[in-house]
This record gives C-alpha cells, sequence and structure tokens, in this order.
C-alpha cells in the first residue's frame, strides 16, 4: 500500500514537472512569435517605401517566409496551451449563440482568397441559411473547422467541406482525396502526438487530438472514416429544440471577433507551406 502511494506520488510530482515545462515553452515560444512578427511588420513598413525593383521582388518571398514562421509558433503556442488545459480538464468553454453557416462559410471564404491553395480545390456546400444559431463557443467551433481543414488540405488537390442539418442536428463533413489513414494508426488519431502524415510535415499530431476535446467539451460528436480514396471526418451538432432556438439572440459579428478568426485562419494555412 505505501509503495503504491509512493508511486502515485512520483508519478503525480512528473505530470506536474510536464505541465510546468510545457507552460514555460509555450510562453517562451509565443513571445519569440510576437518579436518575430513585430520585427517583419517594422521591415515590411520599411520595405514598403523602396521603389519597386526585381531585387525587391526577390525579397518579398524571405519576408513572406518570416511571416509565416511567425505563424507557425504563434500556432504550436497556442495548441500547446489547449493542450495543457485539456491534460488538467481545465477547457473553457463560453457558450452564446453560434450561426454555424456564416462562421464556417466565411473560413471557407477567406481561406479561397487566402492565395495558399495553390493546386488545391476546395468545396464548400452549405443548403443552410444564416441565422439557425447553435448555443456553442464561437472559438471552439472555429478550432475544429479550422484542424480538420488544414489536415485535409496536406493530403490531397480536393477537400470537401459540407454543412447540412437533419431533424436533430446539425452535420459538418470534411472529406479529402487522400491516400487514407492506416488502421493501426487510425485507432489512435484521437491520442495526443499522434499523426496521420508520416513522413510529411505534419506538425505535432496534436490536431485530432484537440478536436476530440473540443467537441466533447463543445457536447458535439466526432466520428472519423478513412480507406484508399480518401478520409471523412463527421461532427454532430445537436439542433437546440424550437423553444430553445427561438431564444437564441443573433450573435455579435463585429470586426474583433472577424480579426481574430482570420488570424486563426492564418496560423492553421501556415503549416501548407
Amino acid at each position: 500500500m505505501r509503495q503504491t502511494l509512493e508511486e502515485l506520488e512520483r508519478q503525480l510530482g512528473e505530470e506536474r514537472r510536464r505541465t510546468m515545462l510545457c507552460s514555460g515553452l509555450s510562453i517562451e515560444i509565443e513571445q519569440v512569435a510576437c518579436a518575430v512578427m513585430l520585427a517583419s511588420e517594422a521591415l515590411e513598413k520599411q520595405f514598403q517605401r523602396v521603389a519597386k525593383t526585381p531585387a525587391k521582388e526577390k525579397l518579398q518571398r524571405p519576408f513572406r517566409a518570416l511571416d509565416n514562421s511567425a505563424l507557425r509558433l504563434a500556432r504550436i503556442a497556442e495548441n500547446l496551451n489547449d493542450l495543457l488545459a485539456c491534460r488538467q480538464a481545465k477547457l473553457a468553454v463560453r457558450p452564446q449563440p453560434v450561426d454555424l453557416a456564416w462562421q464556417y462559410g466565411r473560413i471557407a471564404e477567406q481561406c479561397r482568397q487566402s492565395g495558399k491553395l495553390e493546386g488545391i480545390e476546395l468545396e464548400w456546400e452549405c443548403p443552410l441559411s444564416d441565422g439557425q444559431y447553435v448555443q456553442a463557443d464561437p472559438v471552439w467551433a472555429d478550432k475544429v473547422l479550422l484542424n480538420l481543414l488544414s489536415n485535409a488540405l496536406r493530403c490531397g488537390t480536393r477537400v470537401c467541406v459540407a454543412l447540412k442539418a437533419g431533424e436533430e442536428e446539425y452535420l459538418l463533413t470534411v472529406r479529402d482525396e487522400g491516400t487514407g489513414i492506416e488502421p493501426a494508426v487510425r485507432q489512435h488519431l484521437f491520442e495526443p502526438f499522434v499523426t496521420s502524415q508520416a513522413g510529411q510535415s505534419s506538425g505535432a499530431g496534436l490536431g485530432l487530438y484537440l478536436v476530440h476535446e473540443y467537441c466533447d467539451a463543445l457536447g458535439w460528436c466526432l466520428e472519423l472514416e478513412s480507406g484508399p480514396e480518401g478520409t471523412l471526418v463527421k461532427v454532430r451538432i445537436p439542433r437546440p429544440a424550437p423553444g430553445e432556438a427561438a431564444a437564441l439572440n443573433s450573435p455579435q459579428r463585429d470586426l474583433a471577433f472577424c480579426s481574430a478568426q482570420d488570424r486563426r485562419l492564418a496560423q492553421e494555412l501556415s503549416v501548407l507551406q
């Protein structure tokens, strides 16, 4: 019994040390990303004053690479923060009315306009009209689609995203036409640090784990099917009862939310380069 307690205390101590290490790393990465972004913005302002020449055109690529690296660092820091919150059961949900058709439609459109989908076709299908609300956290709702989208965009040349309504639920689907996921990997995909894209620039393997945690916190159901013709991810989102739906007020679509959504999208798309 005593040995069991000592072993438990040792494990708890190791977990605390790992948590502190991850937290410290996240802060360090966030600070570096912020410094790189500020330096890049300052250089860009100076750069804009220089007359357009062939030499200037050549220098634009390193500037874009610098911005992209800063975005990837910010993405790593944010994922680490969410990982820590999940491990400590502190993933704070701030529910409010969310118009999924508008919010997800905006992500798809901004993604198309980003200029980072060269050679990739992105389809968005949504027969729903704006103004059909669910009670959810708009940030977590964003991150569900953004993580699924960034995974799918690295797997093939065509990605189909759809949002449809059933009697009791909305169904969000993300389908790619990649080579599929090996069965041995598939059963562990919702665990941290497991990636479906071995040998590629696939990141730390946190995306699907975090999507699973976001969905669990929101009360959504996550399903995955994969075969030689590609992978299909389904997210089942409960529809509010008629009386509850009528009570939901229109969410704010202010500049601050749109800017934050654009930042999250830029971070996810940074893994494509």
